[in-house]
């Protein structure tokens, strides 16, 4: 990511009354025109086959993110009857959200951030409440109602 200087933040385009919700957080924030690149795109501007070649942020709930939805097989989260299962334990509260960094499956050199869980409004209810988008510990976190129930390291 550094080395690429940029980030693409992928959010869900439909529908559009969700999309224009990510849009409106995303054009509020505070624009940082310096030595790193930040861009905004919808799961329908976004080209899948591109999935490989940048630094890339995946944002939405695993059912409304379209691209993350085609990932989930490749990466270690898997989706459950009414939430996701994580690590071996079951997440099913409509307010757990992950927050993860992960090498990219397409391309292991770049990084794959998500920010995604059971429902797009505690996803925003997150991104309101957090303005340090890169200053996390660990390689995940579990959030649930806003609070750290679990976080850790990947090998």
């Amino acid at each position: 990511m550094w080395e690429s200087r940029s980030l693409v933040t992928v959010y869900p385009g439909s529908p559009a009354t969700l999309a224009a919700a990510f849009q409106s957080h995303y054009a509020n924030l505070p624009r940082n025109e310096g030595r790193f690149r930040q861009r905004f795109l919808s799961d329908l501007e976004f080209a899948s086959d591109s999935l490989g070649q940048m630094p890339l942020s995946l944002v939405g709930a695993i059912q409304s993110n379209r691209l993350l939805a085609g990932l989930l097989g490749e990466l270690p989260i898997q989706t459950i009857d009414g939430g996701f299962r994580f690590r071996g334990v079951d997440y099913t509260d409509s307010t757990d959200v992950l927050l993860m960094t992960y090498p990219n499956p397409r391309n292991r050199r770049m990084l794959l951030t998500l920010l995604t869980g059971n429902s797009d409004a505690a996803i925003l209810r997150h991104l309101k409440k957090t303005e340090r988008r890169f200053g996390r510990m660990g390689d995940y976190i579990l959030l649930r109602d806003g609070q750290v129930i679990a976080f850790g390291f990947f090998q």
